[in-house]
């Protein structure tokens, strides 16, 4: 058995024997081709060995970004005519899965490098068959729950309330009976933490006025004269990131990159969604990551990735001028300081009309109650931080504690930050997205004294030590 430190040595040897072993998943079975001829291990009573055809002439565009924007191509494999019978394959609802190893290893000792959704039949020519290859984005195109009720000949989807939201709107579900519903949870992943106040046109209800029939169901025992809606509703099981990320991945059936999740914020987020039965899980993640200043993607393996963007770290790997191919440094782009941020924070998710809120009510509450954002604030940097080119910037993030996300990101956006592609001859196992690397290259500013920068994108040749980089610092 191949270790896992034996295998990264591997990886780092130019006379290494690689091989892509292809299985290609279809409704009526797989099919098993490769970069080389390969033989595995028997398979079956009788001594069967699997044969691995020597098909697979090129695979092209698997490039992974931090964005989750990844660009996937296609996979070409030699059809001699005896392949025909593909044609008529159903390869949509399949999966292709790509290992890579050495051609004198067995089989369970190569190591899976890519596992996604085969989009079907991209091109066949004389001699050839393409399959194109979508990523795993589209598994989280699915709703968050399925819980609906009929009411006077309507049909309602259920909210999703995730962590703590304030003031959002009660859904009548039963207008004779005046029964309302708040969170779509009930008593599952997400239930209320504690009974909120209930407001009718803006103006709290008595507690002897509303009867609860279950966690986030009550009745109004006086018909309502306007608007319903509750205060702050708190869930307990759903607040934080590492806890919305991993039902979210259970729903939409992908695994997570778990050694991630301990290094999420440990703060409640605040995520509303008025439909759930409407909202897909990919939504959410987008919403997500907007308010820990984050980025999501489903990487070639399959798993759910979802980070804080920060700086540089320490690094793993250093890449010398030995590394890397001539010319192969270049300057995308560069990204000018943030002077000052302006944040909106602590959203109203049910806003009202004036004309919606009773004479009862304080103009105090009537003001907050008719706009979207409860607090509103300024960051900005001092002069001697701030360079010529500088931006101010405005963001807006619901949960209460948004200012201090917001002064974290002006401080990582403090000075000026570039994107460079770096094309180099190392083993593309050997960096993922995220990960920090040090350049050094002393006949090229800035890197002669060495920068350590976060990889957001690599395009890697598995049968060849090569990889694109693109890093940001």
């Amino acid at each position: 058995m191949i270790s896992d430190d034996d295998y990264q040595n591997w990886l780092t040897q130019a006379a290494a024997r690689r091989c892509l072993l292809v299985e290609l998943t279809h409704t009526a079975g797989v099919e098993y081709v490769a970069t080389a001829p390969y033989i595995g291990e028997p398979v079956t009573r009788d001594n069967t060995h699997r044969v691995y055809e020597d098909r697979v002439s090129s695979v092209v565009s698997l490039s992974e970004r931090i964005d989750g924007r990844s660009e996937i191509g296609t996979i070409t494999v030699i059809n001699d005519g005896d392949l025909n019978a593909w044609h008529g394959y159903q390869w949509r609802t399949g999966n292709i899965s790509i290992y890579l190893g050495d051609l004198t290893w067995h089989r369970q000792d190569f190591r899976l490098v890519a596992s996604l959704p085969n989009s079907g039949l991209a091109a066949s020519r004389a001699g050839e068959i393409s399959f194109s290859v979508s990523d795993g984005r589209s598994a989280l195109e699915v709703p968050l729950h399925e819980y609906r009720a009929e009411t006077e000949n309507k049909e309602y989807g259920f909210p999703a309330v995730f962590g703590s939201v304030l003031h959002v709107p009660a859904v009548l579900i039963n207008a004779v009976e005046d029964e309302y519903i708040l969170s779509g949870w009930e008593d599952g992943p997400a239930s209320i933490y504690s009974y909120p106040d209930i407001h009718d046109s803006g103006a709290v209800v008595s507690d002897p006025d509303v009867r609860w029939l279950s966690n986030s169901r009550f009745q109004l025992k006086v018909p309502a004269q306007g608007p319903v809606s509750a205060s702050t509703i708190r869930t307990y099981g759903l607040n934080k990131p590492a806890e919305i990320v991993q039902f979210i991945a259970g729903v939409a059936g992908l695994a997570v990159k778990a050694e991630l999740l301990d290094a999420l914020p440990d703060r409640h987020l605040s995520l509303y969604y008025p439909d759930g039965t409407k909202t897909t899980c990919r939504q959410v993640l987008d919403d997500l990551v907007l308010q820990i200043g984050g980025y999501w993607r489903v990487n070639l393996t399959g798993e759910l990735e979802v980070a804080v963007l920060e700086a540089p770290a320490e690094p793993g790997i250093t890449i010398t001028p030995d590394d890397i191919f001539k010319d192969g440094l270049r300057l995308i782009r560069t990204e000018p300081a943030w002077r000052q941020c302006s944040v909106d924070y602590y959203k109203n998710f049910y806003v009202l009309s004036p004309g919606d809120i009773a004479g009862s009510v304080s103009d105090f509450i009537k003001g907050a109650l008719t706009r979207e954002w409860f607090q509103q604030r300024t960051f900005k940097l001092s002069d001697a931080d701030t360079v010529e080119a500088s931006i101010a910037v405005d963001v807006q993030i619901p949960n209460y504690d948004g200012y201090y996300e917001a002064d974290r990101r002006l401080q990582l956006r403090s000075a000026d930050r570039q994107v460079w592609e770096c094309e180099c001859f190392l083993a593309p196992a050997l960096i993922s997205v995220g990960d920090t690397v040090k350049i050094m290259h002393p006949g090229i500013s800035p890197f002669s004294d060495g920068v350590d920068a976060v990889v957001f994108s690599k395009r890697p040749s598995f049968t060849e030590e090569r990889i694109k980089l693109e890093v940001w610092f």
